[in-house]
């Protein structure tokens, strides 16, 4: 029922025709199904690049805008359908905080949250001295802290990641 919302409301703001939306965003309706959102400060991006290549080499499907946005698309539209349809997100914390989109995505994942169960999973990055500062919602859950003990966190973050 969320996708189809979704779907109704993409076609509508892009002025198009609802079934001509749901060919265009169900070409293929299991390669669009993502285990987990990677939201990330674009300043952190070469360690986010390397987080996802641990993600995905342990079989965790990761949806990360810089792979899967193709060029001329309008990603705005794109961010909002993967955060209606993935299953989880991460919310990944680096040493400049978070950024400016970075928080309006944190802002949809925690109003998905709190219409069902959705997990949010904040994860503090290795190169992490101070931890800055974090939306108080975003306290409430569990982290995941990558700063120390590397291997274990990133074995027990994976193990989260795979739960249905």
């Amino acid at each position: 029922m969320t996708n189809m919302l979704n779907i109704l409301s993409l076609a509508s703001r892009n002025n198009e025709d609802v079934i001509i939306n749901y060919f265009k965003s169900n070409k293929n309706p299991i390669e669009n199904k993502f285990d987990v959102f990677i939201c990330y400060n674009s300043k952190d991006e070469s360690t986010i690049k390397e987080l996802n290549r641990k993600l995905k080499s342990a079989g965790v499907k990761t949806w990360l805008d810089k792979e899967q946005l193709l060029p001329g698309a309008r990603w705005q539209t794109e961010l909002q359908q993967q955060i209606g349809t993935t299953k989880k997100a991460c919310v990944c914390i680096g040493e400049d905080g978070i950024g400016t989109w970075q928080n309006e995505e944190i802002m949809s994942f925690l109003d998905r949250s709190a219409q069902r169960n959705f997990p949010i999973i904040p994860i503090i990055l290795p190169n992490v001295n101070n931890i800055p500062e974090i939306p108080s919602f975003l306290k409430t859950r569990q982290f995941s802290d990558l700063r120390n003990n590397y291997e274990d966190n990133l074995l027990k973050l994976i193990r989260a990641l795979k739960e249905q």
